[in-house]
């Protein structure tokens, strides 16, 4: 595998917290010697952050979805009413 494909799948390793602890402390310290790979793993934080996003997004929507379903069956409308009314 090219050497940039590996420094992504080791940034993610890192930032997912998957590595061992002497792995770890070898990348960090390859990370102070070398710009392009703390380059690297910052962009590799930010796709995370972005799938992350993503993934709440999708979920929120399911949910409205569901909840939209929900309020329109009356017997679900009648039985949250009671309940808080």
């Amino acid at each position: 595998m090219r050497k940039p494909l590996l420094d992504i799948q080791e940034a993610e390793r890192y930032l997912l917290k998957e590595m061992p602890a002497q792995e770890k402390r070898f990348f960090e310290a390859r990370m102070l010697a070398s710009p392009a790979l703390q380059a690297a793993v910052e962009e590799q934080r930010q796709a995370l952050r972005l799938v992350r996003q993503a993934a709440r997004d999708r979920q929120r929507e399911k949910l409205s979805a569901i909840y939209e379903q929900l309020v329109q069956d009356p017997s679900f409308a009648k039985t949250i009413h009671s309940i808080f009314y």
